[in-house]
């Protein structure tokens, strides 16, 4: 599932949630203080729904905000593909910063060596 995907699946679901519940744009566009334009191209997904929205949402649908989220087993392999972006990018990283910390103390380790040597 792409980005765009889930932002659709987020959309989608805050209209079926609307007519679930009985529930005008009308009066949606009143609690949220948006234009109806933005209501409509929220549910058509043109507009994506801040997550101030979403908890606006959440308490007048009386659900919880995750009720608008894709599942996981959707979104695992979008989620699979930042995760291991996010995790090649921290060992590389903790790689490179445990090579310099091992410089220093080779470093550190060849100065006391040399003092010891040097005082016999």
């Amino acid at each position: 599932m792409t980005e765009f995907d889930i932002k659709k699946f987020i959309c989608e679901r805050i209209r079926t949630i609307r007519l679930s519940k009985k529930i005008s744009s009308e009066s949606l566009t009143e609690y949220l203080r948006i234009s109806r334009a933005s209501v409509v191209n929220i549910e058509k997904g043109r507009q994506g729904a801040s997550i101030e929205t979403l908890i606006k949402l959440s308490y007048l649908f009386k659900c919880d905000v995750s009720d608008f989220l894709p599942s996981a087993t959707l979104i695992d392999p979008c989620i699979s593909s930042m995760i291991d972006d996010v995790y090649k990018k921290s060992i590389d990283k903790a790689t490179r910063h445990l090579i310099k910390k091992k410089s220093l103390l080779d470093i550190q380790i060849k100065d006391i060596e040399n003092k010891i040597y040097n005082e016999r």
